[in-house]
């Protein structure tokens, strides 16, 4: 996808709804600026329906496939891109953890391994990142809508 067809008269919300309906009906990204704003758009969204747990949940499996530091440096790459400079330094904080305890889990699931993984500590973990990001002073949404806004010559025809 290069582009995304929108009427001339289009409002903020317009923009903001034809780039997450395109951005969730495509995986093909040709455009960098798409790229990055559904990297960060899928971030926002992830956390505003499951927080971290939910997040980790629905992204395990991709961190699986492409590598947890490729992951990151993506959507850390999305988040400098649309300013939110404060969000890079809580992904850095707590994803590791996470991911970490996560694998450890699952693997011991799929093992059959008598290891004793405790849920708790993860649940902990994802309480204490779900305070500090609720705690963050930036809006995320805000962010990306700045950018959608402007950069809608390269988002828009």
């Amino acid at each position: 996808m290069d582009k995304i067809v929108l009427k001339t008269s289009a409002t903020p919300e317009d923009m903001w709804n034809s780039v997450v309906d395109a951005l969730y009906g495509t995986d093909n990204y040709d455009n960098e600026v798409l790229r990055r704003l559904f990297t960060a758009l899928n971030y926002h969204n992830e956390m505003e329906r499951g927080l971290h747990e939910g997040f980790i949940e629905n992204t395990l499996e991709t961190v699986q496939n492409e590598g947890f530091d490729p992951f990151i440096r993506e959507l850390t790459d999305a988040l400098e891109y649309v300013g939110a400079v404060d969000y890079i330094t809580h992904v850095r904080t707590h994803l590791p953890r996470l991911y970490h305890l996560s694998f450890q889990y699952q693997g011991a699931l799929e093992t059959g391994s008598e290891i004793e993984i405790n849920e708790t500590e993860f649940l902990n973990a994802a309480a204490r990142a779900d305070e500090d990001y609720q705690n963050l002073k930036t809006n995320l949404e805000e962010k990306i809508t700045n950018v959608i806004s402007e950069k809608k010559h390269y988002i828009f025809e």
